[in-house]
């Protein structure tokens, strides 16, 4: 799965705003680590930052940021991306996954 996100990325990174490198971010952040499974945090961090860089308002590549941020201990970065993300969020017309993105911010910000 890994291997053919990199050769979507590599093809069109920009594919379903930037979905590509923000789903390898979410498989490294939330996949076990070796030897149990692909994940790794430091991987999914440069994943997530690639997907913002390309798509920096789009919400869901905010949420990954941000889950990725907390997942390598930077607390304080995941705050302000789930802040990012809801204000991203919001700023668009109302959408049942609009509505989803605000409810995940809201959610992971309740927990800070």
């Amino acid at each position: 799965m890994l291997a053919t996100l990199t050769r979507v990325e590599s093809t069109d990174p920009n594919y379903h705003e930037a979905g590509p490198a923000r789903v390898q971010a979410l498989v490294l952040i939330r996949a076990p680590g070796w030897p149990l499974g692909p994940g790794d945090a430091e991987a999914g961090l440069a994943a997530a930052r690639r997907a913002v860089a390309l798509r920096p308002l789009y919400p869901p590549n905010l949420l990954a940021l941000a889950e990725a941020l907390a997942k390598t201990g930077d607390s304080r970065g995941a705050l302000e991306n789930y802040l990012r993300a809801r204000d991203a969020a919001l700023a668009l017309p109302a959408a049942p996954d609009r509505d989803e993105w605000v409810r995940e911010a809201d959610q992971e910000l309740q927990r800070k």
